[in-house]
């Protein structure tokens, strides 16, 4: 069963993967995934948010050698 960002937003899923094992590459990727530049953009339904969110805190936790110690 896809993942709801699988099922409705495929076409970011390439990037995510491929960011995915590197802290500073996902972080770039996820950063634009939440704060995009073009201006006419409403941002993420809250599900989706969610699950960008869950990934990035998932990403943070497997790679935690990788992001700097607070």
């Amino acid at each position: 069963m896809p993942s709801l960002l699988e099922a409705r937003y495929a076409h970011i899923i390439p990037g995510l993967v491929e960011a995915w094992g590197s802290a500073d590459q996902f972080e770039r990727c996820i950063g634009t995934l939440f704060f995009d530049s073009r201006w006419d953009r409403k941002g993420w339904p809250a599900d989706a948010r969610a699950e960008l969110q869950f990934l990035q805190a998932l990403h943070r936790t497997a790679s935690a050698e990788q992001y700097p110690r607070r």
